[in-house]
């Protein structure tokens, strides 16, 4: 929650900077989901002392113009608050601005400000607040359509995490089956205390947030699950519920260093939340020529809403022995897919028939093949490199996976030959 208080020695100068908070937070904006939930309050400098630092600080006229040396106070008693300036914009100069940068003031917000105007501040001021409480990445995987292993391969990737030493937790967003959590044996199955949170009932506290992840065996260090639960299905429809769970998203990050999305059982509107806010999208391509035309536009969509730090992996998956080429399916949607910036995983995840005996094991997929192993692994560390690369600036590019890479060709040597006639996914 952002919580913002309106200080000034003016009873007449609080209560019109909370009007005009109230009336900005009635107004009907677009995209007022983006928004995180808000808490606003009037207080004088006496009550100021009683109350705990709020993320961002409006200073009234009063103190602006008569009472300049209050700001000081406000910004000893406030050191990592945003101090913002609300004032009549007839009444400053740019020396007057300059002035009161040197007294601590980090932005101003003139009287004559439109709705829309304080939301993209709130939003720069969220930002700055969530850049400095975050420190772990989220991982989203999804495929073109279901059936492609993406909650098996969400479930091993966490556990690859999790034993490189990162405190990892993965979410189940299936309400209605919650395969990853019963696969792996994590209960309870359906979060009460995440459906609480989302109904008001708690506040969002880390405490709170923490009561909704479950360890797989109960040690602190232990990887984590987030079971899903029916509130999830009503985030589409309810702007409310949707600022909440954007709340306890970002408690999760500020908690664990790795976070992986199970999107299969996903709709639209979660899908859409987790691409926007995520560090590195994985989507998973399996040999099947009925899932090419589903894939590439999965890899379209998670080009247009994925921030532009972000990277989208590609990580080839045999999920049918007896299907086509990867190398073929790599081809066509290279031709398909214009531009060409998402970056191919080196090594495949082979076919594994021990696979089937995952699902109620308590384990994951990792454990039943040796080569699965290896390929998760890699794969684990190939998002760490694209991490590292975000965080130092480095220019990602986009390395196709060549036909004649061994990782690729022992895979495709399992599957029969099949014909190399084009499979015409651009032909539309």
């Amino acid at each position: 929650m952002l919580t913002v208080v309106m200080i000034d020695t003016s009873a007449r100068s609080r209560n019109t900077m909370a009007q005009m908070i109230e009336s900005f937070l009635s107004s009907e904006i677009e995209d007022l989901e983006y928004l995180p939930q808000m808490s606003a309050r009037a207080l004088s400098l006496d009550e100021m002392h009683f109350r705990a630092a709020p993320d961002v600080c409006l200073i009234g006229e009063h103190i602006l113009v008569q009472e300049q040396d209050k700001i000081s106070v406000i910004r000893k008693a406030y050191p990592q608050a945003t101090l913002v300036a609300c004032i009549n914009k007839a009444l400053v100069s740019v020396n007057q601005i300059q002035h009161l940068a040197r007294l601590g003031i980090d932005d101003v917000m003139y009287s004559d400000l439109s709705a829309a105007a304080f939301f993209q501040k709130v939003m720069l001021y969220s930002g700055k607040r969530t850049l400095s409480n975050r420190s772990g990445q989220l991982v989203v995987v999804d495929s073109g359509k279901g059936g492609s292993g993406v909650t098996a391969v969400t479930a091993a990737l966490a556990e690859a995490a999790w034993n490189s030493g990162s405190l990892t937790l993965a979410l189940d967003l299936d309400t209605e089956t919650q395969d990853l959590c019963r696969f792996m044996k994590v209960k309870p199955y359906v979060n009460d205390p995440l459906q609480l949170l989302l109904d008001k009932q708690r506040p969002v506290t880390e405490e709170l947030v923490q009561e909704a992840c479950h360890a797989m065996t109960g040690d602190e260090l232990d990887l984590y699950v987030m079971p899903a639960t029916k509130g999830l299905q009503e985030l589409s429809s309810d702007i409310a519920k949707k600022k909440i769970y954007h709340e306890v998203l970002l408690h999760l990050l500020g908690r664990f260093d790795t976070i992986f999305v199970d999107l299969s059982g996903a709709d639209a509107c979660m899908r859409k939340f987790f691409y926007t806010r995520a560090s590195t999208a994985l989507v998973l391509v399996e040999n099947d020529l009925g899932a090419a035309y589903a894939t590439l536009s999965r890899i379209q969509y998670s080009r247009s809403v994925l921030p532009r730090s972000a990277t989208t992996l590609l990580a080839p998956i045999v999920r049918n022995r007896h299907g086509i080429q990867l190398k073929s399916i790599q081809k066509e949607l290279q031709i398909c897919s214009v531009g060409n910036s998402e970056i191919w995983v080196p090594r495949t995840i082979p076919y594994s028939s021990t696979i089937a005996e995952w699902p109620g094991s308590g384990g994951t997929i990792a454990h039943f093949d040796r080569r699965v192993r290896k390929a998760i692994t890699e794969l684990w560390a190939q998002i760490q490199t694209c991490v590292v690369s975000e965080s130092s600036g480095i220019e990602k590019s986009a390395t196709p996976l060549r036909s004649d890479q061994s990782s690729l060709e022992s895979t495709v040597l399992e599957m029969p030959r099949v014909s190399s006639a084009p499979l015409l996914l651009g032909s539309s």
